[in-house]
């Protein structure tokens, strides 16, 4: 269970896609003097699911949105940092149609059929595979700006991001062991919680 061999207080993640494959891909952040510098590199991540929090901040003059996901594995909590996309979306669908959340595990991964397979994130609770809560035709879409070419200029996934917040705050949080109990737990067992400042990363998507 977890991200490595290796168990710490905390451990932080960014989920990002890699241009070169397009794939997803866990990279675990490691601080090196002021900066924190991505280092290895994992194509899943596992444990209880604590809770999923939605921030705001500003990338080249826009407002966008990006989530922090805490996973608790024992005394180690694994929290992962990523931006919403395709790939995060289905993620997040995919958890919001569990009934109950025990542990998760998500497997960055392509998805699809011959030469058309995208970037996603498969998710088993308690080993179990896991189907969306809401179909296509119930999620707002992404509107594309095309010039004459029929080229895409410019997004704006505002809509769709606004509904997939409201997802986390309805379909996922509620069913999720919060902050406190897991404190009150680590503490009755004796085990000692660490806090820790956050990275901040300068690429656009904030740690």
């Amino acid at each position: 269970m977890g991200l490595s061999n290796t168990s710490q207080n905390s451990t932080f993640v960014k989920l990002k896609i890699n241009k070169e494959t397009d794939t997803p891909v866990f990279y675990k952040m490691e601080k090196k003097g002021d900066l924190w510098v991505e280092s290895e590199q994992f194509n899943k991540a596992e444990g209880i699911l604590k809770g999923i929090k939605v921030e705001t901040y500003t990338h080249e003059g826009k407002e966008k949105m990006s989530m922090k996901i805490t996973l608790q594995d024992g005394d180690e909590q694994i929290i992962v940092s990523a931006g919403f996309n395709y790939a995060t979306r289905s993620m997040l669908n995919s958890i919001a149609g569990c009934n109950s959340i025990g542990l998760l595990e998500l497997k960055a991964a392509k998805w699809g059929k011959g030469e058309k397979k995208y970037p996603t994130i498969f998710v088993t609770n308690n080993g179990q595979k896991t189907s969306w809560k809401y179909q296509m035709a119930d999620i707002p879409e992404v509107e594309h700006v095309k010039n004459k070419k029929g080229e895409i200029v410019s997004s704006d996934d505002t809509d769709v991001n606004v509904f997939f917040k409201n997802l986390i705050e309805i379909d996922i949080n509620p069913k999720t062991t919060n902050e406190f109990e897991v404190e009150r737990e680590m503490k009755s067992t004796g085990q000692e919680k660490v806090r820790e400042d956050m990275p901040k990363i300068d690429d656009g998507l904030p740690f």
